[in-house]
């Protein structure tokens, strides 16, 4: 017999509804009637650090080109961040999670495996470009196709949707890393001083550009050799260092835009490109793209964290829905 009393704690004492952006760089967890709880760099440190690895560095950065590397350590910084949605320590949450759309099959098992042994009681993974194209505030469910180009920290991940499917998709694993890895090797080369991955982001972040650089024309900046010396490094040499990588990136758009059916192109050349991910708001990339595809191309509002958001209105809807029988 159905009691509402019954139902009522069985609501209070079960778990949350979350969604989680799972990347590269940057987890974030989105906690179903709280709002955004965390937003952190994907590393962890581990209390016994020699029964995971031999590396020397305490930390550990669990993925590599948006899939989960190390099980352990993504299990470890998982588990932590559910705990902060748990009313109590026995509840356990329904997880959306965020994933690249060519992830393979094994891919999605670790992954799966890792938000689980975290503390979910069901996890379901969804195409980070659909969660990016929701959370750009893209009408998914039109019949008429739509591009979404998201360009995160390990992965470029390309879809064109049409009636809420993924009716094309392009993945690669060159993306934001690789214009820092670009940037450190052209300072060790030209500056003969080694640079760490954070100090190799500032550089890009405000030196980086894909045409002609508007920004600062240089930035002092110290080294981590041990002698922390300061150099001076130009924006063109920055602007240099990181062009071969977007050149990869937006041959990969284009090709995807030639292989697309004659019908879904001319839809697209109606309802044009979104561009999302934490790379979308480089100085001259809409221009760039736009230029080498010959569509509109616009930027989406919060294109670093509309995976998130997009996955966040997910769970709204997965409440009226199968979504979790599924």
């Amino acid at each position: 017999m159905y009691s509402p009393l019954v139902s009522g704690i069985t609501r209070f004492f079960s778990g949350p509804d979350v969604a989680v952006d799972l990347g590269t760089a940057n987890t974030r967890l989105f906690s179903a009637g709280v709002g955004r709880v965390v937003d952190v760099p994907t590393k962890v440190k581990f209390p016994h650090r020699k029964k995971l690895s031999d590396a020397d560095s305490p930390h550990l950065t669990p993925l590599s080109g948006g899939v989960i590397e190390n099980v352990p350590a993504a299990t470890f910084l998982l588990k932590k961040l559910l705990k902060r949605t748990c009313r109590f320590g026995f509840s356990r949450p329904r997880v959306i999670v965020c994933a690249p759309s060519d992830i393979s099959r094994r891919e999605r098992a670790v992954l799966l495996e890792a938000v689980r042994q975290a503390g979910a009681s069901v996890a379901a993974v969804v195409p980070e470009p659909l969660a990016a194209a929701i959370g750009a505030g893209l009408d998914v469910s039109s019949p008429y196709a739509q591009m979404l180009v998201d360009i995160g920290d390990g992965v470029t991940d390309i879809a064109v949707i049409r009636a809420g499917n993924l009716i094309q998709t392009a993945a690669i694993r060159t993306a934001g890393s690789d214009l820092h890895r670009a940037v450190q090797k052209m300072t060790a080369k030209r500056y003969g001083v080694e640079l760490s991955i954070k100090d190799a982001e500032i550089l890009t972040r405000k030196l980086g550009s894909v045409y002609q650089n508007t920004l600062p024309d240089a930035l002092v900046i110290c080294g981590d050799g041990g002698q922390k010396t300061p150099i001076t490094v130009k924006s063109l040499d920055v602007c240099e260092a990181i062009r071969p990588v977007f050149a990869v990136i937006v041959e990969t758009i284009s090709r995807t835009v030639r292989e697309m059916s004659p019908e879904a192109c001319a839809e697209v050349i109606e309802t044009g490109v979104c561009l999302t991910g934490g790379v979308a708001e480089m100085p001259g990339l809409v221009e760039l793209i736009a230029e080498r595809t010959n569509l509109p191309v616009q930027l989406a509002p919060r294109p670093m964290y509309s995976v998130i958001d997009g996955a966040s209105r997910m769970l709204e809807t997965s409440a009226r829905t199968h979504f979790w029988r599924s």
